[in-house]
C-alpha cells in the first residue's frame, strides 16, 4: 500500500517545502511538477509554443502579393560597392509565384509563364525596377548569369517592395521581399534576411533558382520540435495537477528526447538537400537540447545541466547568427528577430545565474533560523575539547571508528539488500527438499519470492517501501531488546517520558517508617535515567519509534532521488551517555556482539566533522543488523537500523522548539 501510495502521491515530499527550496532537492523537476508556480509557468511556455506553432503553419502556405519589386545589388564579386555598381549583374530575373516561373526581365525559363502576364522592366544602375500588370503572390525569385565576366556578378543583393515608395516618410527603409542569403526566423514561420555574400555559378547564362520555402527536413526540425514541446508541457502540467510528478518528468523528458530525434533528422535532411546553412544551424542547436533532455534524467544534476544548455543555446545563436547566416555582416545589420531571439536568450542565461545565487540565499536563510541552537552546540563542543578529562576519550574513539573501517560517505555501501533468491532445480525448491516438506518463511508468505535466510544479494537492492516497513517492524522489537542489554552493560541512559506516569496522591503517611516516597531517578527533573535503575519502571521509557511514511517519502523526494533502499532509518533508537568513555564502551559491546552486524559508524564526535552539516548537533550514529534465529525466519536479518550514542550534554540542549525550528530549517533547504 505504500507503494502504491509513493506512485500516486509524489508531491508528498514538496508539500512542506518552499517552491524555491525544491529546486535544490534530489528531484527537482519531479517536485516541481506538483507547486502551482511551476505549472502556471509551463502552461505559459506551452501558450508561447501553441501560438508559434499556429503563426508557423499559417504561414507556411501564406505568399505576399506584389505589384512592383526592385532588385538592388549592393556588391559585385570583385568587391565593388552599391554606389559604384553600374549594371546589377545579372542577365535575367524573375519571380516564383505558386509552381510558376513569372517572365521579369530577359528570357523566361524553359517551363512556363503566365497567360496574360506581363512586367514592365526599369534598369538604373544598380536597380532592376519591376512593375507587374497584377498582383503577384511571390513565394521566391531567380536569376540568370550574364555573359560578361564572373567578376561582374552580383554577390550581394536585396529585393525590396517599392509598391508603395513614393508615400514612405524621410528615410524610413523599404520592406524587404528577400535577399541574397535567406533563413526562416526560429520557429515562427516568418522570413529573416540577410546580406550574406553568395557565389554565383561561373557558368555564362546559368540559371539560378531561389525558392526561400523550407523543405521536408527544416518543417521537421521546427514543427515537430515544437509538437514535442507542447504535449511534454500539456501534459505535465495535467499531470502535476494529478499528483503524479514522477510521471510529468518521464513525459516532459520524453517529450524533449524526441525533439532532439526530430533536430537530429532535420539537420541530417538538410545536409542531404543541399541546404547546409540550415544544416548546420540545426546542428549547432542540437548539443543544448541534449542537456535539456539531461536535466529529466539527471535530476540531482539539473542546474549544472540548465546552466550548460543555456550557455550551449546563447553560443549556438551567436554562431548561427554571425557564422551561418551573418558572416560578413557587422551586429548592427541583424534584424529584429535575431536580436530578440538573442536577447532572451542571453536573459535566460541571466536567470540561470540568478537561480544559483536564490539557492545561496536560501542557505543564509535557513542558517539563521537554527544559529542560536548551533551556538549553543559549538560552545558545548568548544568546552569539551578544552576539558582534558575530555581529550583522550575524544581521540579514543576516533581511534577505534578509523580501526573498525566502518566510517565511509557513500550511501552504495549502507543501503537496504534483498537476500539471495534461493537455488533450486524446479522453480526455486531446494535440492534434497521436496516441495511437501518445505515450509515456506515469512518472506515467501508476504512476497512469493522463495530466499536463502541470513544472506544478503549486494547486487538487488531492496526498493519495495512495503517491504522495508514491514522489515522494521519485526526489526524494531529486538533492537528494543539490544538497546536494554547495551545500556544496561555501559552505564547509559534511555528517555524517560514522564506524561505516561500517573499522578500520585499525597502520601499522609510518608513520614512514617516503610512509608518514605519513591526516591527512584524517573522521580527527578532530568529526561532521562539508567536502565540499570529504571528497569521496574519500563513503561515510562520513551522507546524510539519508527519514522513515518509521510516523512520517508519527502526524504525519498528531497534526498535520495527516489531510492527506498537509500532509507536506513526507518528504525531507530537511542542511548545517552555521561561520558564519550561509556559511549566507547556501548561501540565496543555492539560491535563485539555476535548477533549484530555493524554496516557503518558516523562518529560525528569527531574534530574532523563538519558541524554545519547537523546544525551543529553531534552524536555516534551506527547502522546495524539484527541477525538471530528469529528474525531469520521472519525475514528482517537482512534490515538496516539506525543507533543514536548520544551524549548527556547534547542530549539536554534538545528541546520541542528547537526540533520545530529544525523542520522548518529543513523544510527551507529542501531536505
Amino acid at each position: 500500500l505504500l507503494d502504491e501510495r509513493r506512485k500516486y502521491l509524489s508531491n508528498l515530499g514538496a508539500e512542506d517545502a518552499s517552491s524555491n527550496s525544491i529546486m535544490f532537492t534530489s528531484q527537482p523537476v519531479t517536485a516541481a511538477a506538483s507547486k502551482t508556480r511551476y505549472q502556471l509557468f509551463l502552461l505559459l511556455l506551452a501558450a508561447f509554443f501553441a501560438a508559434d506553432l499556429a503563426i508557423s503553419l499559417a504561414a507556411m502556405g501564406e505568399e505576399r502579393a506584389y505589384t512592383r519589386i526592385r532588385l538592388q545589388t549592393d556588391a559585385l564579386r570583385n568587391g565593388t560597392r552599391t554606389a559604384a555598381v553600374a549594371a546589377p549583374g545579372v542577365a535575367s530575373f524573375g519571380v516564383i509565384s505558386g509552381n510558376d516561373c513569372l517572365q521579369c526581365a530577359g528570357q523566361p525559363p524553359r517551363n512556363t509563364a503566365r497567360a496574360g502576364f506581363e512586367c514592365a522592366v526599369r534598369r538604373r544602375g544598380a536597380f532592376l525596377d519591376l512593375e507587374f500588370s497584377e498582383r503577384v503572390p511571390v513565394s521566391g525569385w531567380f536569376v540568370y548569369t550574364p555573359d560578361t565576366s564572373p567578376e561582374g556578378d552580383a554577390q550581394t543583393f536585396r529585393l525590396l517592395d517599392i509598391s508603395e515608395e513614393g508615400t514612405r516618410e524621410g528615410r524610413e527603409p523599404l520592406p524587404l521581399v528577400g535577399t541574397s542569403a535567406w533563413v526562416a526566423n526560429e520557429g515562427s514561420g516568418l522570413s529573416i534576411f540577410t546580406s550574406s555574400p553568395i557565389s554565383l555559378p561561373s557558368a555564362r547564362g546559368a540559371f539560378v533558382l531561389f525558392d526561400p520555402r523550407p523543405e521536408w527536413p527544416v518543417h521537421l526540425a521546427r514543427h515537430g520540435r515544437i509538437c514535442c514541446y507542447l504535449v511534454a508541457l500539456a501534459g505535465a502540467v495535467v499531470l502535476g495537477r494529478l499528483n503524479r510528478g514522477r510521471h510529468a518528468r518521464l513525459l516532459g523528458t520524453t517529450g524533449l528526447g524526441w525533439s532532439c530525434v526530430f533536430i537530429f533528422f532535420g539537420a541530417v535532411g538538410c545536409a542531404v538537400a543541399g541546404k547546409q546553412r540550415h544544416a548546420w544551424e540545426f546542428a549547432l542547436k542540437l548539443p543544448h537540447h541534449t542537456f535539456y533532455m539531461l536535466c529529466g534524467l539527471q535530476e540531482r544534476r539539473f542546474l549544472k545541466h540548465i546552466f550548460v544548455a543555456t550557455l550551449f543555446n546563447v553560443t549556438a545563436d551567436f554562431l548561427v547568427t554571425f557564422g551561418v547566416y551573418q558572416r560578413d555582416t557587422p551586429f548592427v545589420n541583424i534584424t529584429g528577430e535575431l536580436r530578440i531571439q538573442l536577447f532572451f536568450n542571453i536573459v535566460a542565461l541571466f536567470v540561470v545565474i540568478a537561480i544559483g545565487a536564490m539557492k545561496w540565499r536560501i542557505t543564509q536563510a535557513s542558517f539563521r533560523l537554527i544559529k542560536a541552537d548551533k551556538e549553543r552546540y559549538d560552545e558545548l563542543w568548544a568546552r569539551l575539547l578544552a576539558d582534558e578529562s575530555s581529550q583522550g576519550p575524544i581521540e579514543h574513539l576516533a581511534k577505534v571508528v578509523r580501526m573498525l573501517g566502518l566510517d565511509f560517505d557513500s550511501p552504495s555501501q549502507c543501503q537496504q539488500f534483498n537476500r539471495q533468491k534461493a537455488p533450486g532445480p524446479t522453480g526455486g525448491v531446494r535440492a534434497g527438499e521436496s516441495d511437501s516438506a518445505r515450509q515456506p518463511d515469512a518472506m515467501e508468505v508476504m512476497f512469493g519470492v522463495e530466499t536463502m535466510p541470513g544472506s544478503l544479494a549486494p547486487r538487488s537492492a531492496c526498493n519495495c517501501l512495503d517491504q522495508l516497513y514491514a522489515q522494521a517492524w519485526i526489526a524494531n522489537v529486538f533492537a528494543s531488546e539490544k538497546v536494554k542489554q547495551w545500556a544496561s552493560s555501559s552505564r547509559g541512559y534511555l528517555p524517560i517520558d514522564r506524561a505516561r506516569d500517573p499522578p500520585q496522591s499525597p502520601n499522609p503517611r510518608a513520614g512514617e517508617p516503610g512509608n518514605s516516597a519513591p526516591s527512584s531517578p524517573l522521580w527527578a527533573p532530568s529526561r532521562f535515567a539508567r536502565w540499570s535503575e529504571a528497569v521496574s519502571q519500563e513503561h515510562l521509557a520513551k522507546w524510539g519509534s519508527l519514522k513515518k511514511p509521510r516523512r520517508a517519502m519527502e526524504k525519498l523526494l528531497r534526498s535520495y532521488e527516489n531510492r527506498p533502499s537509500q532509507l536506513v532509518d526507518l528504525c531507530r533508537h537511542a542511548i545517552v551517555f555521561d561520558t564519550i568513555s561509556d559511549l566507547t564502551l556501548c561501540l565496543g559491546n555492539i560491535v563485539t556482539d555476535s548477533e549484530i552486524s555493524v554496516v557503518r559508524i558516523k562518529n560525528r564526535l569527531s574534530t574532523s566533522y563538519n558541524s554545519s552539516l547537523t546544525a551543529g548537533y553531534r552524536d555516534v550514529a551506527i547502522n546495524i543488523r539484527i541477525v538471530l534465529p528469529v528474525t531469520c525466519v521472519l525475514g528482517a536479518e537482512t534490515h538496516v537500523c539506525e543507533l543514536q550514542l548520544i551524549l548527556k550534554q547534547f542530549a539536554e540542549l534538545k528541546s520541542e522548539s528547537g526540533h520545530r525550528k529544525y523542520i522548518r530549517y529543513r523544510n527551507l533547504r529542501g531536505q
